[in-house]
């Protein structure tokens, strides 16, 4: 029996933000050998490469890995400007030395889309983390940054359907009055098919199920009372 093998895995892009040569290799290096599925498939190394790149090829790239200072500007400036145009790819942060890293968190905690932080001397020698290959922590990193974003781009998806929900709601309450029988009978049936109430839980549903049920009586016998 042939055993078959598994499927590759889909690559994961990522764009390399670095102004030193000699660590941007061997960071692709790392990263294209030693961490798959990620790939780093394009490298800048200053804040217009990195806002270029982003404008170019908005959808190419799955997260960004930057080193926080690129020579006298900081990342944060080209993070802002992409985040405020509404670009929320997640980023992981490199800086020099991990006693900063408590410090850069809390200057970062505007930015939602930062979704981690991580010091280049960690694997070295007297690295408080020097247990842990530093491929293995930066792996984490990047695993956990893209979590985050997709369980915060989940969330941010169904409040927004909850919110089309209240809304469509709102309005198809506020015309009972004005409808008959028939008329409210059928609103009902577009409603109950509609899209925007697909991320409704159960007992939401059987709240408002109950609710509407409730005033199709009351239209009801009034409509029998009128016509009597």
């Amino acid at each position: 029996m042939t055993t078959q093998s598994p499927p590759p895995a889909t690559t994961i892009n990522v764009l390399l933000v670095e102004d030193h040569d000699g660590q941007a290799k061997l960071m692709k290096t790392l990263i294209d050998t030693q961490l798959p599925p990620y790939t780093v498939v394009a490298t800048v190394t200053t804040n217009q490469g990195l806002l270029k790149k982003m404008k170019e090829a908005p959808k190419l790239f799955s997260i960004i890995l930057a080193d926080l200072h690129l020579g006298q500007d900081s990342c944060l400036d080209a993070i802002r400007i992409l985040y405020n145009l509404g670009d929320d790819t997640p980023v992981v942060l490199l800086t020099v030395d991990e006693d900063q890293l408590w410090e850069i968190e809390k200057k970062c905690a505007e930015f939602p889309n930062i979704g981690g932080f991580l010091a280049k001397g960690m694997a070295g020698p007297g690295s408080k983390s020097s247990q842990r290959p530093f491929a293995a922590v930066l792996k984490a990193k990047l695993d956990f940054a893209l979590t985050r974003h997709n369980a915060l781009a989940t969330r941010l998806k169904a409040i927004g359907q909850e919110a089309q929900a209240e809304a469509h709601l709102s309005d198809f309450m506020s015309r009972w009055h004005a409808l008959t029988p028939a008329e409210a009978q059928r609103l009902l049936s577009e409603a109950v098919s509609s899209q925007e109430f697909a991320g409704w839980g159960k007992p939401k549903w059987i709240t408002w199920w109950l609710d509407v049920q409730r005033k199709l009586q009351v239209i009801k016998k009034l409509g029998d009372k009128i016509a009597k």
